[in-house]
């Protein structure tokens, strides 16, 4: 492993996360989406699918490489900037993942307000 420990160890956590939000959206997110909005075409299923699916598996390698030395891992795992772009794109498929999950799911996620007396004793 490359001389600086924790930005590798940040670095290939964050590439986690991202695979994890990329499966997670493959697994779940995807499938939802297109049986609610009603896709027919097995291409157009099989596509979302497979790209996010695919999308996970590049950033596994992103992260398994930049634990090592080969293929240039050090350098980019110990690089400022792509730390900080696969720190906000972990944030950012985490966000798109729950905000959709619960848009899909009809969860009721808006913050009621209880100053017009709703559910409160008279």
């Amino acid at each position: 492993m490359c001389g600086q420990p924790l930005a590798v160890w940040w670095f290939a956590l964050t590439n986690l996360a991202i695979v994890a939000g990329y499966l997670f959206i493959a697994a779940v997110v995807a499938p939802l989406f297109l049986r609610k909005i009603g896709v027919g075409l097995w291409s157009t299923r099989i596509g979302g699918v497979g790209f996010f699916f695919l999308c996970g598996t590049t950033h596994l390698w992103i992260a398994l490489s930049g634990m090592s030395d080969q293929h240039m891992g050090c350098e980019m795992a110990a690089s400022g900037w792509m730390q900080a772009v696969h720190t906000l794109q972990a944030l950012a498929v985490w966000a798109f993942v729950i905000g959709l999950y619960l848009e899909l799911t009809d969860v009721d996620w808006r913050r009621r307000d209880h100053s017009a007396g709703e559910g409160e004793d008279s």
